[in-house]
Order: C-alpha cells, then structure tokens, then sequence
C-alpha cells in the first residue's frame, strides 16, 4: 500500500470511530420500504391506472367489433330538418361575422393615435419667448467669462535657441549699455546674494526686509542695496532683450 492510501485509511477510521451505535436504526426506513411495496405491486399487476379493471385484449376487441353505429336510411330523414340545420348554421355564422366586425372596429379605434393639438394663446407664446431669451442671456455671460478666464492664464512659451544670436541694443538718451560676458571661472561676488563676512565671530543683528540678508553694520547693509540695484538693472536688459 501507498503512503497516500494510508493516510487515506487513517482519516476515514476516527470519523467511523465516532458515530454512536443505535438500536433503532434504520427502522423506521424499513417500515416505509414495505409499506410502498405492497401498493406498487397491486397498481402494475391489477392494472388500475384510471380505475380500469383487468381486461384482456382480446375482451376489449371482441367489445369494441360488437359496438356499431346506428345506421339510417336517407329516405327516413326528414327534409324539414335539414332545412332548419341550414338556417340554424348560416345565422350562427352571420352572428359571428357581425361579431367579428366589430372587434376589428374596436381595435382600429384603439390602434388609432389620438393627436392633440394644441392651442396656445399670444400670451403664452411672448412669455415662452422671454424665458428662453432670458436662458440664453445666462449661458453667453457663462461664455465669455470662460473666454476670459482663458485669456488671463498666460501660456508660457519656451523660449528655444538654436546656436549663437547677437542683440543689439540702441538708446536714445546717450545711456552707455554694459555688455557682461561670463566665461569658465568663479561667479562674480558682486552678483552674489550672499556676502562674504570677515569676522565669522560676529554674528548678525538685523535682517534686511526686501532680500532676507543679515547684517549687522552699516557697509553691510550698503553693499546688499548696491548688489539688489545691480541685479535690478540686469533683470530690465534682459526683459528688453526678450521683448
């Protein structure tokens, strides 16, 4: 044997193990069993599907040859009879066409879609007229605005240069323009945000309210108001030259 079918074996053992053992068991099965047994035997061999009773076929055969039609002679039927037959069946069927008729009618009447016209007064007609001009007022404010809005946010274009350009730049108030070329080296200290203190000892006192730079004597504060014009002047060419 495997190892599987023995931890097969050893799964299925406790689950037998706990089942209590009973008496009764099963009998209650077993009464119903021979309680349907008897009944099922009586309906196939009695044969009393539909209350019929035991009859061979040949009985059935035999009974069906002896049942016949009465029969009748042409000459013994009546005419007036078969006159009144006629006229019974021709009214029944010109009652059901009239009948007919007029379900046919009704259902057209029915199919039929009814259209109402509507008549509408001047007054109802101006006062319709008014709210939708009033509608459409609302929906071009709505528009524009939104035109507007757009117009106001600036769409910011990168500026794209492709090789060397060269700007001229001409004033006519005789003002020199000073042309700055940065080359490979250090940045220069005056274009600094930042100054370089002497005495690392000497801590800053005040704070200048424009750039955020400390500084705690007066040189101090003149040099950082001389390096903000500069920086100012710059900012102007190059706004001019972009422009």
């Amino acid at each position: 044997m495997s190892r599987n079918q023995k931890k097969q074996e050893q799964n299925i053992e406790p689950a037998i193990k706990q089942m209590e053992f009973r008496k009764k068991r099963g009998e209650k099965m077993n009464y119903l069993m021979k309680r349907e047994l008897p009944e099922e035997d009586d309906f196939w061999n009695n044969n009393k599907y539909f209350n019929q009773d035991n009859i061979d076929d040949d009985e059935s055969y035999q009974q069906k040859e002896n049942i016949k039609e009465d029969s009748f002679d042409s000459d013994f039927i009546d005419s007036s009879d078969s006159e009144e037959s006629e006229d019974d069946n021709q009214s029944h069927k010109s009652t059901t066409k009239k009948v007919d008729k007029e379900k046919t009618r009704v259902i057209r009447s029915v199919s039929k879609t009814s259209y109402i016209h509507d008549h509408f007064n001047q007054e109802y007609l101006i006062r319709e007229a008014v709210q939708t001009e009033l509608r459409n007022k609302v929906s071009l404010q709505y528009l524009i605005q939104i035109e507007e809005d757009k117009k106001k946010i600036k769409v910011e274009r990168d500026n794209v240069i492709d090789g060397p350009i060269i700007r001229q730049l001409d004033n006519q108030n005789e003002k020199t323009l000073q042309f700055i070329n940065f080359e490979k080296g250090e940045y220069p200290q005056l274009f600094l945000n930042t100054s370089k203190k002497n005495d690392k000892s000497q801590k800053t006192k005040y704070k200048d309210p424009q750039t955020g730079i400390g500084f705690s004597t007066i040189q101090e504060f003149k040099t950082i108001k001389r390096q903000n014009k500069i920086q100012e002047k710059i900012n102007q060419l190059l706004k001019q030259m972009n422009g």
